[in-house]
């Protein structure tokens, strides 16, 4: 679908400042160079490594018709219209929503934050829409769906523009709900600013990011920037378990539905639940809602899912939906890639794969696994190169006290020696004993701990969870923790 409109329209109360021609017509928009058009809207945002303004004559050759950056001198050609903004990535998002006509008000933009839980609850919710009769619009951390193409996931939460031109999408394929996971950074750098949730959903605050962050009071001030903007006519379903959720209710305009697991603790959560039964492939549950009490069955491992569970209900009892039908809708989801993903073999122990990269994550993996596990738990990680140092000796701390046998190992290293990040790590380790091994190649970590395995052993494998790459220095190359699983396991059977 070709679209054209004015700058005046696409700029329509937006802060800026126009020198040249503001009725000259606008074919696209643009914040990388590379993809100008004739008849485009160049947006100079800054990146991590380098900025847009460095590419205006870039844009303008390849035929943008107006630029915009935070100081207009420096569009120099007199022919192309330039656009001053103190903030142009407020300005992308904002132009953005207007050439798109503001998709996100034609459907029910459902969005997810917290450290942890993001796409677990993603999924659930998903499973629930599945069961109510249509497929809902998705973008998060695997995959992005916008009702006809399903596309591998580069980044959890795209680009303002990108995301919005995905929700335009979504309603030319007649997309009535859409699910996202909305992510700090993305918070931090206004991509999904000036977009209208239906509903935020907030699942806990643990340490993780502050390589971009900085500080945790960053990074909570970041998370919150979803609630305090949703409108009053909106709702924010909250975990009230958690120290940062309870505040929400005291920054947000929207409607509060809060969820949790401690049901005496005042204030009381909306939503409450228990599980009455754990076991490696699932739970049994009972979700308090409404003055009904709901029996679910999840089939996705993990005590940690329950919260997530109330989270999917929280939603459902904001969109309308009856809670019969999440149950339902849950009961269906068997399987969330990465997410403790089983992988089965005839040797009698239980292997599975895991996200877990923050402490917290760490932490709650190891101690459902030890719920159900007769024999040892033994558990490979790493951290990822350039990002939050802080985390590391917590996770070396962790995962030293809540298993048997720990295999340190290389993440992503990016561009950091890998021997360091591991040194790092057994910091919080103290004096390694027999119990915990190094070996930076990740592959042979991970064959150590198989073959160290005995019937009724679980081994975890941490951090990397659906992720199909390494990256090693300046190099990406193909590297998924389950084909590797996989492979030894048939070495060994």
């Amino acid at each position: 679908m070709s679209r054209v409109k004015k700058l005046t329209d696409v700029v329509r109360g937006v802060p800026c400042e126009i020198k040249g021609n503001s009725e000259v017509e606008i074919k696209g928009i643009a914040y990388h160079s590379a993809d100008v058009k004739p008849g485009y809207l160049f947006v100079a945002i800054e990146g991590f490594k380098v900025s847009g303004r460095e590419f205006i004559d870039d844009a303008i050759h390849r035929g943008a018709v107006a630029v915009a950056t935070v100081d207009v001198r420096e569009v120099k050609k007199g022919w192309v219209t330039a656009i001053g903004t103190k903030f142009p990535r407020r300005f992308l998002a904002q132009v953005a929503n207007r050439f798109y006509d503001f998709p996100a008000r034609k459907l029910s933009l459902i969005g997810v934050t917290g450290t942890n839980g993001k796409t677990t609850t993603c999924f659930m919710i998903r499973s629930v829409c599945q069961q109510l009769g249509f497929e809902p619009g998705f973008i998060g951390t695997i995959e992005h769906f916008d009702g006809q193409e399903r596309k591998p996931a580069s980044q959890t939460t795209p680009e303002s523009l990108d995301f919005v031109r995905m929700l335009s999408r979504m309603v030319e394929n007649g997309v009535p709900v859409c699910v996202a996971e909305v992510s700090s950074h993305s918070l931090e750098l206004d991509r999904v600013f000036d977009l209208d949730f239906r509903v935020g959903v907030f699942t806990n605050f643990t340490q993780d990011h502050l390589d971009f962050h900085r500080t945790m009071e960053n990074y909570k001030k970041a998370k919150m920037k979803l609630f305090e903007g949703l409108a009053p006519n909106a709702f924010a379903v909250v975990n009230f378990d958690d120290r940062v959720g309870r505040e929400i209710p005291y920054l947000t305009r929207a409607k509060v539905i809060s969820y949790g697991t401690m049901p005496e603790v005042e204030p009381r959560p909306d939503i409450s639940g228990v599980i009455t039964a754990l076991y490696p492939a699932g739970s049994r549950c009972e979700v308090r809602i409404d003055g009904k009490t709901i029996p679910v069955e999840i089939k996705i491992p993990g005590r940690h899912n329950l919260l997530n569970l109330l989270a999917t209900f929280g939603v459902a009892k904001a969109m309308g939906w009856e809670p019969e039908v999440v149950a339902e809708g849950v009961s269906k989801l068997d399987r969330v890639p990465g997410r403790l993903e089983a992988v089965p073999n005839r040797l009698g122990f239980s292997v599975f794969v895991d996200y877990a990269h923050t402490p917290d994550a760490l932490q709650r993996v190891l101690e459902t696994a030890r719920e159900w596990t007769k024999g040892k738990i033994i558990v490979v990680f790493g951290c990822g190169g350039d990002r939050d140092r802080g985390k590391r000796p917590l996770m070396g701390k962790v995962a030293v006290q809540r298993a048997d046998i720990v295999v340190v190992t290389s993440d992503n290293p990016r561009s950091e020696d890998p021997k360091q990040i591991i040194a790092e790590i057994l910091q919080g380790i103290g004096t390694p004993g027999s119990n915990v091994i190094v070996e930076v190649d990740r592959e042979e970590a991970i064959r150590q701990a198989l073959q160290r395995a005995q019937s009724g052993d679980t081994v975890i494998i941490a951090g990397k969870g659906h992720e199909d790459y390494q990256i090693v220095g300046g190099e990406k190359s193909h590297f998924d923790d389950r084909e590797v699983v996989r492979r030894v396991l048939r070495e060994m059977e």
